[in-house]
């Protein structure tokens, strides 16, 4: 139970994290990135960044709920 919780709570706040630098605010990313982007490529660069950290919550976010089913019904879902 606390993996489930765990990893639902780290997918969550990935998810948060991507879809705050979708909207153009880089400040998560690292020094280097913020100070070589242009402000024109500020945007992409954040709707790209921010889509891929979004894709990578949203599964752990699902690894974490088929671990959980898995764990209370033992059934391998994925064989």
């Amino acid at each position: 139970m606390v993996a489930f919780v765990t990893l639902l709570i780290l997918g969550l706040v990935m998810v948060v994290i991507g879809a705050v630098n979708m909207t153009g605010n880089i400040s998560s990313l690292h020094a280097y990135h913020r100070h070589r982007v242009t402000e024109a490529n500020r945007k992409p660069l954040g709707r790209r960044v921010g889509l891929g950290t979004v894709i990578c919550g949203l599964a752990v976010a699902a690894f974490g709920t088929l671990f959980f089913i898995y764990e209370k019904t033992g059934n391998e879902l994925l064989v």
